[in-house]
């Protein structure tokens, strides 16, 4: 498995239930990861080429080594296919006919100078995995192979550390967000109107400061009645690539959502009982459903969005998928 991400305490957590499930099958998981990338720090990392530039870190030579002691028979790489480690990582296994399974959330468009680089590995690999449908569609434009192409996340939440809060943990705020206030994607600044002369009071998350994994149950969803996604298309940035974390994480702590119909985050959240969707840039569609969560039957609905949630984005759940692919990729 290689990918910088793993340095993080969500992704680790996943890690570890892959670990597990591959071990229940007599397997094993070598994991190749930065020992730092921006504040995460984690045992048993490498300190990398250019730590934190995501297109174009490298893991050093001893790693590689590592991986050739190791001698596996699948390799998992969970870095964009157009990024410089993903095309390390293919070289690598092509030159051992090591099957791999790659991993893309990548649903905005190539860039220009790296549509190479992408082709030819999707193109190679045995199975490839995407985070949404349009992100496997852009795939499959650049070479991958619609029999191989399987949607899933890239990791799933942590169902024990989020959950819901305890009896003395009353809500303190109506409403929590929890996106990148800066970030225009995010739609704050939609929010910010919806709310506007309601008298509901706000959790600002991005002001907020950053929270480790296991207390942001404590820090966050447990704070709030109604966590509020009000995401967007917006040209010049990112799209939304999935329900973010956040979303789910809501859900687990038995808070209920009002997100946007972003075409990832509905994908992802369709047919949730507990997530209501306005149309993304529409401000007074966004606080109708904000007021019928908040005033209406909706605020009862929190438990069973994480009984919907559970069997789709838990570890267990996410990683008994991948351990699917990988045997497919393996084979």
């Amino acid at each position: 498995m290689i990918g910088h991400s793993y340095v993080a305490d969500r992704q680790a957590r996943f890690e570890s239930e892959l670990r597990r499930q591959l071990e229940a099958q007599g397997g094993e998981l070598l994991s190749l990861f930065p020992a730092v990338w921006g504040r995460h720090v984690r045992r048993g990392g490498w300190f990398v080429e250019k730590p934190g530039d995501i297109l174009n870190w490298r893991l050093p030579t001893d790693a590689w080594r590592t991986a050739e002691r190791f001698g596996p028979t699948v390799c998992l790489i969970q870095n964009e296919a157009y990024h410089q480690v993903t095309a390390d990582a293919t070289t690598w296994c092509t030159t051992r006919r090591i099957p791999y399974v790659t991993f893309s959330w990548e649903n905005g468009g190539i860039h220009e100078t790296l549509v190479s680089r992408a082709q030819a590995n999707f193109r190679l690999a045995a199975q490839n995995v995407f985070g949404n449908t349009d992100a496997k569609n852009l795939g499959i434009a650049n070479g991958a192979d619609p029999k191989t192409a399987t949607i899933l996340p890239q990791v799933g939440i942590d169902f024990d550390a989020f959950h819901p809060r305890p009896d003395d943990a009353a809500p303190e705020f109506d409403l929590g967000f929890f996106g990148r206030g800066n970030d225009p994607m995010k739609g704050k600044t939609d929010l910010m109107s919806a709310i506007n002369g309601q008298g509901w009071t706000l959790l600002n998350g991005d002001g907020q400061g950053l929270s480790d994994y296991p207390d942001m149950p404590k820090d966050r969803y447990w704070r709030v009645r109604v966590t509020c996604v009000p995401s967007k298309d917006v040209p010049g940035f990112a799209r939304e690539q999935f329900a973010p974390a956040v979303t789910i994480e809501s859900l687990a702590c038995g808070v209920p959502v009002v997100a946007t119909n972003q075409s990832a985050i509905m994908e992802w959240g369709r047919g949730a009982p507990a997530i209501w969707f306005a149309e993304q840039g529409d401000i007074e569609d966004l606080r109708r459903h904000l007021r019928e969560v908040l005033d209406g039957p909706g605020k009862y609905l929190g438990v069973e969005g994480r009984k919907w949630a559970e069997p789709r984005f838990s570890n267990p759940a996410v990683a008994a998928a991948y351990m699917r692919v990988l045997g497919a990729a393996s084979s």
